[in-house]
């Protein structure tokens, strides 16, 4: 609860910087704010909006200072494994993004889970939200000849959700994020990361728990673990105001008395609406037994600047 409290306490931090600086004046706050509330960003000095959300390789981009930009969707997830079936929907899958610095980003995640499951046993549908994420993005590379473009996000999360899919337990989470782009636009990037409990991602908390009824004499608690990640995705320019990717993604846990691998494959559409203003559209499926059979998702973003 620790980490809880510190995350509190920097949120208020952040809205009384107006009582102690402004703008343009010469104080520490004040500096900080110049860089949170720039004047309108033009479209030609920030590109067409880039988001994290649909795809599990996120972009090694930030939203650059004073925007913020809304980004959230709908999921479906089809499982059918030794007899029993799970379908379960997400939403809003809300990420907040809020330009600190060029290279400096705050994030905020919020969702919810609605999960019904059928089965040869009296199963119970599971209705609650999952833990609030939190933490930030920062820029690291430019990409220059082999060395990519590339960004970390070091993640947080609270025991804010319902009982259903909280860990109980402040989280923490690392991903570096890395892509090269050439001339026509396309692109590969990856993804390398951890996270402990999986931040409280329902699907993985679910079957952490399904390892724990599994060992013979256990209690019905809860297992800690650390789940790793790798991912690696290509991007492909369809029009000027489409684009499709296609990608692979793993997770792995450790520290489990049965740990689990998932793979999974996924391909999914950008339109751009605006250059401020997109929407998604993405489909996959697992690749191993442990996985989903399927998923799909539909959603968008929309940036202030």
């Amino acid at each position: 609860m620790e980490l809880s409290r510190k995350f509190l306490l920097s949120v208020i931090g952040l809205c009384l910087l107006p009582t102690v600086g402004s703008a343009g004046d010469d104080s520490l706050f004040g500096g900080l704010l110049d860089g949170i509330y720039c004047e309108h960003r033009s479209v030609a000095e920030l590109g067409p909006i880039e988001t994290d959300r649909h795809d599990f390789t996120q972009s090694p981009r930030t939203v650059g200072a004073g925007v913020v930009q809304f980004e959230g969707g709908y999921s479906y997830f089809h499982k059918s494994q030794d007899g029993e079936t799970e379908n379960s929907h997400t939403t809003p899958e809300l990420v907040t993004r809020i330009g600190i610095t060029e290279d400096v980003e705050l994030r905020l995640r919020m969702n919810y889970v609605w999960q019904f499951r059928d089965g040869e046993e009296d199963l119970t549908d599971l209705d609650s939200a999952e833990d609030i994420r939190y933490g930030l993005k920062l820029a690291l590379t430019e990409q220059d000849g082999w060395t990519p473009e590339s960004a970390v996000r070091v993640i947080a999360s609270a025991p804010t959700g319902g009982s259903d899919f909280t860990t109980s337990h402040d989280e923490f989470g690392f991903d570096f994020v890395y892509e090269w782009r050439n001339e026509d636009e396309w692109s590969l990037a990856g993804s390398t990361g951890f996270g402990t409990d999986g931040l409280g991602e329902f699907s993985l908390v679910g079957l952490a728990g399904q390892a724990l009824e599994g060992a013979e004499g256990d209690d019905g608690g809860q297992d800690r673990f650390t789940a790793f990640s790798q991912s690696v995705a290509c991007g492909v320019p369809l029009a000027e105001r489409t684009e499709l990717y296609l990608e692979y993604f793993g997770i792995y846990s450790r520290g489990l008395r049965d740990d689990f691998t998932l793979n999974f494959f996924n391909a999914g559409v950008d339109y751009l609406l605006t250059p401020d203003w997109v929407i998604d559209f993405r489909i996959g499926a697992g690749l191993n037994e442990e996985a989903d059979d399927l998923f799909v998702g539909v959603g968008g973003a929309y940036r202030f600047r």
